[in-house]
């Protein structure tokens, strides 16, 4: 008796409606030729569900990998570390201050000037600054000049001109100061403010793990203040990897 020495069964990948038939009983047919056509409605509606699933699943894990890495509290200024209460171990609120910085070797002082006088001065100007304390003398720049003006109680009109000092080692807050550009003279003293003086806030919540600067150490922009651990945060991002995973199966 003769047979076939290769017999096949085609089947059917997915479930549908045949649409479209190009084949008979009988006809020869190649390798990889197309038989019949399924209305595939129900099947793209899964894959879109499938592919939505992979996103949301993939979205949610790059979600929990930012906030492993806002774990690490960052310094968005540079200057002195000031005011940091915390040890190893303590917890930590999300939008809570760590530390303080504090940039004492650059002062600012906001001078008013009268407003004529103000458009023969420019940015980069030199100006002479006398402290009204010791009558010391230190050189500073204009750092910008506002654009609006302001009336003084004797009907002047005055422009605040910033101007930036290096820090003598003698200046805080409570010095104020006198000051000439050129041959320009303000009209009344001010005091010096830092140049930095800002807040550093978590932007996670977690156990403090490593404390990298402490008080007093100095911190350039992007440097790293605190590290923060969270298991709750491990476990979640472990689940995340698994559901990934399972999506994209």
């Amino acid at each position: 008796t003769l047979a076939p020495a290769d017999s096949y069964t085609v089947t059917a990948l997915a479930s549908g409606e045949i649409t479209e038939d190009y084949f008979e009983e009988g006809d020869v047919v190649a390798k990889d030729q197309l038989l019949m056509k399924m209305d595939s409605e129900s099947l793209v509606s899964s894959l879109e569900r499938a592919q939505n699933s992979y996103e949301n699943a993939q979205k949610s894990l790059s979600d929990l990998y930012k906030d492993r890495d806002d774990l690490n509290v960052r310094s968005d200024y540079s200057g002195i570390i000031q005011v940091m209460d915390l040890d190893v171990g303590d917890e930590v609120m999300k939008g809570a201050v760590v530390a303080s910085v504090i940039d004492r070797d650059t002062m600012l002082i906001d001078i008013p000037f009268m407003q004529a006088d103000t458009f023969n001065i420019s940015k980069g100007a030199s100006a002479v600054l006398t402290v009204s304390d010791t009558l010391e003398q230190i050189t500073g720049t204009v750092d910008k000049i506002s654009p609006s003006y302001k009336v003084n109680e004797n009907g002047v009109k005055t422009v605040d001109v910033t101007i930036a000092v290096k820090n003598p080692g003698v200046i805080t807050e409570s010095t104020s100061a006198t000051a000439k550009i050129g041959e320009y003279s303000c009209t009344e003293s001010a005091k010096f403010y830092y140049n930095v003086n800002k807040q550093i806030t978590s932007d996670a919540s977690g156990k403090v793990k490593t404390i990298v600067k402490d008080e007093g150490d100095y911190v350039t922009k992007g440097d790293t203040v605190i590290i923060l651990e969270s298991d709750t945060l491990d476990d979640s991002i472990d689940q995340a990897e698994r559901n990934l995973k399972d999506a994209a199966n």
